[in-house]
């Protein structure tokens, strides 16, 4: 019980960060639409976009969710081929717990943006560039959380 609790966490927290990850690589993609808004330059947004800010922040949250589910495929799909049917519901619980995360707001949190943006921000203050390191060190880092826990499962039985 307690290595599946420990491997519920790991898991959740390997998602979340390939969440975020996905979302900065997203946000290095639309660069100057992002920079328009948070400029709050309005004629600029409009100039570089036919989008409204809501559709904006649909999309951005869209990625996360489409990240967050091809994670859990991609977890599950491990699982299911060691026949690990209690590492499923593990990952099954993972994914409940970071999905309730999208509607409190999390990924939109400025302490957590904070958090993730600062590694970035010691390395260069040009935005894309920013987003860009970003999103791929917490990308790998999140891939890489989550190998350990499959690898964890898969020696361990757990």
């Amino acid at each position: 019980m307690k290595r599946s609790i420990k491997n519920i966490v790991i898991e959740s927290i390997g998602l979340i960060l390939i969440v975020f990850g996905i979302e900065k690589l997203r946000i290095a993609m639309r660069s100057e639409i992002h920079l328009a808004i948070l400029s709050n330059d309005m004629n600029k947004f409009e100039s570089l976009t036919s989008d409204t800010i809501g559709d904006i922040v649909i999309d951005y949250t869209l990625w996360g969710l489409w990240a967050l589910l091809i994670g859990f495929i991609s977890i599950g799909l491990c699982k299911f081929l060691k026949k690990n049917k209690i590492g499923l519901l593990e990952s099954l619980i993972s994914i409940v717990l970071v999905f309730c995360l999208f509607p409190l707001g999390f990924f939109r949190s400025g302490i957590a943006n904070s958090i993730i943006n600062f590694v970035g921000g010691i390395i260069t203050e040009n935005f894309k560039i920013k987003s860009i390191i970003n999103g791929i060190l917490w990308t790998i880092i999140g891939i890489s959380t989550i190998w350990f826990t499959l690898k964890n499962t898969t020696h361990n039985k757990a």
